[in-house]
């Protein structure tokens, strides 16, 4: 499969087109479904051909869940001509899936990232609709795989490509020949190490050696019985062995590794056993970002009226875990209370059901395996599992903060866009013209604080000050517009100092301000890049540390009156008469013989 990065710009631009295609489809079969309608065979025609398009879009853009998903949606409409098609079930699972797939649109512009595990079940009753074999999620384990090199030995030395075959194929052999004893496994794991080793291999090839050598390690030591899958990922490494030794191109043989690579490796990850090996393995490939789906996030974007249910039931989690979490620690401190501690299983036992019982599965299973981890903790104070379980709590509360961010964003938006003063622009289509502003907003604060450092240089014009005074002002009004009040307040805060520090009294700039300014507008652009994520969290902080100083030198604006808090169209005109006649004709003679000399010292290094 492929893994190539998603054209996450093309995408934005693309999705207008994309959603009316579904439309297109939900009408064109809705038309079908009824059997008094005339030219049906048209309807459908017309259906499978808009999923057609949606399939040739998707796979320009890199797109790989939503290219399977529009396969899968023309696949079953195509089997609608089958006989032996369950028309019904049909109808119904692709209805489902053209509401569910501009959803995912919205996640995935909005994250970034194309998880396939998220609407893998979608998919595959799509194939099974059309008499397809579902698809593995293993196929899919988002590992990176391009940037990780197994470690090597020197090329000196090392055994022949024959030679490393006929080890592997004599240590399997003889595991297999005597009654499968594990035991005789260390001599597979050895065979498989030198594979990974041997520095003329292919890299995918020796990627695969090094996952199956974690398998077999396992193997080994009893945590995982060997089966017929497992048997089936060594006889396709002997395969790729075999044509190393002859004359294949060593890239295609690289590629295909590659491709079993993520099998095996999802199969390491999910045992959760613990080996030398595989403790190798989960630094390198990253396992625990990989487990850690943004299953929450996702079902957010794809939850409809279930979001409310989901924000209650994520927030109340957060707040028992949290509480546990109090509770361990102070186990931690002082002798360990049995009676405490079983409380404290229990509980977490309910909130892992609790997060399955909203689709959390993957979440849920890990805060119950650390209950089970809880109820075996004896009184031995060096035991370290008690912290281990706590550190585990503190990765699961994080994930679930930054889902909960997610729903409550998506809950204001609706909020917001069902007032009286909502846009009649859909809720899509307003998040992405907000998005688009941020970014050109972003590019012209850079401008700015650009004409800012040249000042601090001497190597700007003389009229950079009121040319930076215009930016900040320019994008602090589309900000507002944006409905963005406290950033745009910032903005509006850090052009007064620019106002004050740079026009009014160039000659005598305070280097307080000049560091509250240089503070500001690194902090103000990392914010406005957060937005629509869940780092915004992460930039609370500094935003706040960044407003205090201003709010001590006097530049942050006091809190409008509610009456002149609307922004809308006319506030523009009201503001350019105001301004710019103001700005350009009593700035230009100033700047020149002032701010040159005095900048240079101070700002410099506050700025860059």
């Amino acid at each position: 499969m492929s893994h190539s990065p998603l054209s996450r710009e093309s995408l934005e631009w693309t999705r207008p087109m994309l959603e009316e295609l579904c439309v297109e489809v939900r009408n064109s079969l809705e038309s079908w479904a009824d059997e008094s309608t005339d030219d049906r065979e048209k309807l459908l025609a017309q259906a499978t051909e808009a999923c057609e398009k949606v399939h040739r879009s998707l796979s320009v853009l890199n797109f790989e869940s939503g290219d399977l998903m529009a396969r899968a949606m023309r696949d079953a409409l195509i089997s609608l001509n089958d006989e032996d098609t369950d028309t019904r079930q049909a109808v119904q699972t692709v209805l489902e899936a053209t509401a569910i797939l501009p959803d995912y649109l919205d996640y995935v512009e909005a994250s970034g990232s194309d998880q396939v595990g998220v609407i893998l079940p979608v998919i595959n009753d799509l194939r099974v609709t059309a008499g397809q074999p579902a698809l593995d999620k293993a196929d899919f384990f988002p590992v990176p795989l391009a940037g990780v090199r197994p470690p090597a030995d020197q090329a000196d030395g090392s055994a022949s490509f024959p030679e490393l075959r006929r080890q592997f194929q004599m240590a399997l052999r003889n595991y297999l020949t005597e009654d499968c004893d594990a035991v005789l496994f260390g001599a597979v794991v050895e065979a498989l190490l030198r594979i990974r080793n041997h520095p003329l291999l292919p890299n995918g090839l020796r990627r695969l050696a090094w996952a199956l050598a974690g398998l077999a390690q396992l193997i080994e030591s009893g945590q995982v019985a060997f089966s017929a899958d497992i048997s089936r990922h060594f006889s396709r490494l002997d395969t790729l062995l075999k044509e190393v030794c002859g004359e294949t191109d060593e890239l295609a043989i690289g590629s295909r590794a590659d491709s079993a690579v993520r099998a095996v490796l999802f199969q390491v990850a999910s045992t959760e056993a613990d080996s030398p090996v595989t403790r190798e393995l989960a630094a390198a490939f990253d396992f625990d970002r990989a487990l850690s789906e943004p299953e929450l996030e996702a079902s957010v974007f794809l939850a409809g009226r279930s979001r409310d249910l989901i924000r209650a039931v994520t927030q109340a989690a957060q707040e028992d875990l949290a509480r546990i979490k109090e509770v361990l620690g102070s186990q931690l401190e002082s002798d360990r209370d049995p009676d405490v501690l079983e409380h404290q299983t229990d509980l977490l036992e309910s909130v892992g059901e609790s997060l399955a019982m909203i689709g959390l599965d993957a979440l849920g299973k890990r805060i119950v395996q650390q209950a089970r981890r809880l109820s075996s903790v004896g009184s031995d104070v060096d035991d370290p599992t008690l912290l281990e379980v706590a550190r585990e709590l503190l990765v699961v509360e994080s994930s679930l903060s930054e889902g909960f961010s997610a729903a409550a964003r998506v809950a204001v938006q609706e909020e917001s866009d069902s007032g009286p003063a909502a846009t009649l622009l859909p809720a899509s289509e307003l998040q992405r013209i907000v998005r688009h502003l941020i970014r050109e907003s972003i590019e012209d604060l850079a401008h700015a604080r650009h004409l800012l450092d040249g000042l601090a240089r001497g190597k700007a014009e003389g009229d950079a000050a009121a040319e930076a005074s215009a930016i900040l002002r320019r994008i602090a009004g589309a900000i507002h517009l944006a409905g963005l009040e406290e950033p745009g307040r910032m903005l509006d805060a850090t052009n007064s100092l620019v106002r004050d520090q740079f026009v009014t009294d160039a000659a005598a700039p305070v280097p307080e301000a000049l560091n509250a300014l240089a503070e500001a507008l690194t902090v103000i652009e990392f914010h406005l890049e957060a937005i629509g994520t869940s780092g915004t969290q992460r930039t609370e902080a500094p935003f706040a540390a960044a407003r205090r100083r201003l709010q001590a030198l006097g530049y942050w604006p006091e809190t409008p009156p509610e009456s002149d808090m609307q922004f809308g169209p006319t506030a523009e005109p009201e503001l350019e008469p105001e301004l710019e006649p103001e700005l350009e004709p009593e700035l230009e003679p100033e700047l020149e013989p002032e701010l040159e000399p005095e900048l240079e010292p101070e700002l410099e290094p506050e700025l860059e």
